[in-house]
């Protein structure tokens, strides 16, 4: 069996961990999966709770993927372990995610934002994007704003 084969069959595993995990879901967030292509799966979840954070995940067969997670989206990432995907999943649904900006002082431009999620039992997943024009200003001249995310379900909350 050749690499490519390997990694097939790691994706078509990891992807059936996702599927086992979602059901969870159903009752607070609006779920969408699509397969229909061979080459990719994807996975959108849009909580009931506007103040949870959204996430869009595609895999690529070929071991790269894409997602958004809340406002900020990552395309082409490489895939260096198909195993962070579930926790990742679930602690955002936990929401254990940051989206953190950084802003000029004087103008308020955006200068980098960062997406930071906790899983648990794993490294913490960490993506940043930083805005070209503004790349010579020194974060330590910007201002730094963090917005934290509810889990989809809080204690106490009704069920919908």
């Amino acid at each position: 069996m050749g690499a490519t084969d390997v990694f097939r069959t790691e994706l078509q595993n990891a992807i059936a961990g996702i599927r086992y995990w979602v059901p969870s879901l159903r009752h607070v967030a609006e779920l969408k999966e699509d397969d229909e292509l061979p080459a990719y799966w994807r996975l959108a979840a849009r909580p009931h709770l506007g103040s949870a954070c959204p996430f869009d995940l595609i895999l690529h067969e070929s071991a790269a993927f894409d997602v958004t997670i809340g406002p900020e989206t990552y395309d082409g990432l490489p895939v260096s372990d198909l195993a962070l995907f579930g926790p990742l999943l679930a602690a955002i649904a936990e929401g254990k995610v940051i989206t953190r900006t950084w802003s000029t002082v004087g103008t308020g431009q955006v200068r980098r934002v960062e997406t930071i999620v906790q899983p648990n039992g794993c490294e913490m997943w960490r993506q940043v994007r930083d805005e070209p024009a503004f790349a010579a200003v020194p974060l330590e001249a910007c201002v730094r704003h963090d917005r934290h995310y509810t889990p989809f379900t809080r204690a106490g909350a009704a069920s919908a």
